[in-house]
């Protein structure tokens, strides 16, 4: 029987029993993939040393994250639940003939990558005052499965089911859930088929040809690339919130019968057509970005390639960017969010209705928004200091209104077509200076211009206290001018937003312009001028007692 010393000497022997490697200690699974999704893995324990000592003790240590949760015919000494880091265990009574065995279960957590060592080692000891005798026992290498796999298919046309394990090289696991969503899945050959009822989430697509079609859904967590092959017929492809997901090369970008949801970022590069139909659509959701990254060599085009229907609707954030690009829309676009031109020119086709109730359309200087058909802006606001080609009406026969502004803040827009302004219209001007279109809006339309709706002015810093009354402000000019504001009656004196500054409004066959500006004096300075009109009103007074 031990003493007490004698087992508070074996219980640091134990402590100190750690990272260290010999053949006579066997720890299985020697390796194994370990689910990303986290889990737990049982380990075989053979412990063989010579004779029978007095006091047997073994070790072992797991790697960060791991935790120990319970063991089958262990020593009487064992870890607890839960104990992370260097597990002990020790024999100190009834000693079992070599081999020692017995086995142990512990935990590990989720998205593990690369591989865990777990170390061990013994201590045996021949009698109770002999010196412990370390053997050290092999390191169990347990490797994370890959973090990348590549699409193979059968071996007739490299067709087959995404789940399918054998599918995928390597073989034996495959990204299909939300508990492998650290993993890329790489396509480039035949068709890989999601079924109808599953979801598939993943990090990473690297769609390089072949296809990805069925009925289920993907999502996409990471950084993603599709340089070329086609999706078919899913029923939601979505782009998760601070994922990216790139379409590049000019090769074309069919996704036919599928909703690709955006909810990130889809960077649209180097000119290859996004086509869809059949009820495809592009839904760009609110938050998100869809940033038209054109490359200025050849059209970019969004196109129905397929029959059916085919819709693109923008609640998010669309850029387009890089100047002497053209980017074609074919197919039916609303837009709710915020519709940003930086460079080149967005053309609405006229199989193409654009539609916007709400959001903005804003246009940097020298873009041009093109509509073929016409466009009517029913809501939202239209600001900036490019073109607008064809007729444009703004506002609606109902509703709150539809605000066009020339100028961001400061600037000129031009219509290249008619302008019809409706009962819900607003048009806002900004006065900063007296240079046309650079100090104060100036909106110019080439041919007519239809008036209604309100006029609405702002003075911008402290023009106001700075403008000249004998001014003129042509704020439009148009080929033929007809209407009037509702709210500025030609002749009128019309003031501005800050209540203080007036003009008088002039209407022309094609002109509009504002003249005679005064400043009203603000209350403050009424009560400064009736103030001193009092003292001299005191004063004559006295002087005619």
């Amino acid at each position: 029987m031990l003493r007490s010393s004698t087992f508070a000497s074996l219980a640091a022997w134990v402590i100190l029993a750690i990272n260290a490697v010999a053949q006579t200690i066997v720890l299985t699974p020697s390796t194994t993939a370990i689910n990303p999704a986290g889990g737990s893995l049982t380990f075989n324990a053979a412990i063989t040393y010579p004779n029978t000592p007095a006091v047997l003790a073994f070790s072992a240590t797991l790697p960060a994250g791991w935790s120990y949760l319970s063991g089958t015919n262990e020593p009487p000494v064992k870890p607890s639940s839960g104990t992370t880091g260097v597990l002990s265990w020790a024999y100190t009574t009834e000693l079992p003939a070599s081999p020692a065995l017995f086995s142990f279960t512990a935990s590990y957590p989720a998205s593990l990558t690369g591989l865990q060592p777990l170390t061990t080692s013994t201590i045996t000891r021949a009698a109770v005052e002999a010196p412990p005798v370390t053997t050290t026992g092999p390191t169990v290498t347990l490797a994370a499965p890959p973090t990348s796999f590549v699409w193979v298919g059968d071996s007739t046309n490299h067709q087959g089911n995404w789940t399918d394990v054998a599918q995928w090289s390597p073989a034996g696991t495959v990204p299909h859930n939300a508990g492998l969503a650290t993993y890329a899945a790489q396509v480039s050959v035949g068709t890989a088929t999601i079924p109808s009822g599953t979801a598939i989430t993943i990090n990473d697509l690297l769609l390089s040809g072949g296809t990805v079609n069925g009925g289920g859904t993907l999502s996409l967590l990471g950084t993603s690339s599709w340089t070329s092959g086609a999706i078919t017929a899913l029923s939601q492809l979505t782009i998760a919130p601070g994922a990216t997901l790139t379409a590049s090369t000019f090769a074309p970008h069919n996704f036919d019968q599928t909703v690709i949801v955006n909810q990130g970022t889809f960077r649209w590069e180097n000119g290859g057509a996004l086509r869809s139909g059949n009820g495809g659509s592009f839904v760009n959701s609110a938050g998100a970005i869809f940033h038209d990254v054109s490359s200025g060599v050849v059209d970019y085009v969004i196109t129905n390639g397929f029959g059916g229907t085919f819709t693109f609707s923008n609640a998010g954030s669309y850029v387009k960017t890089t100047a002497g690009s053209t980017t074609r829309i074919e197919v039916p676009f609303t837009n709710t969010g915020s519709l940003r031109l930086e460079g080149g020119v967005l053309r609405f086709t006229a199989t193409a209705p654009f539609a916007q109730n709400g959001g903005n359309l804003s246009l940097a200087a020298g873009t041009s928004a093109v509509f073929d058909a016409g466009v009517t802006f029913a809501g939202g606001s239209t600001i900036g200091n490019g073109t607008l080609t064809g007729n444009v009406t703004n506002g609606a026969a109902s509703g709150t209104g539809a605000l066009l502004s020339p100028g961001n803040t400061l600037g000129q827009l031009a219509i290249v077509g008619d302008l019809t302004l409706l009962s819900t219209s607003k048009l806002l001007f900004d006065l900063g200076g007296t240079t046309k279109g650079v100090d104060y809006d100036f909106l110019s339309v080439s041919g007519n211009a239809s008036l209604g709706g309100t006029l609405s002015l702002n003075l911008q810093g402290a023009f106001r206290d700075t403008a000249i009354g004998a001014t003129t402000f042509t704020l439009l000019t148009a080929g033929a001018l007809t209407g009037t504001f509702a709210n500025a009656p030609a002749g009128a004196r019309f003031f501005a937003n800050d209540g203080f500054s007036s003009f008088i409004v002039n209407y022309s066959s094609t002109s509009l312009t504002l003249t005679n500006f005064q400043l009203i004096p603000e209350p403050s300075t009424w009560a400064l001028l009736l103030a001193g009109l009092g003292v001299i009103a005191v004063s004559v007074w006295r002087r005619r007692r």
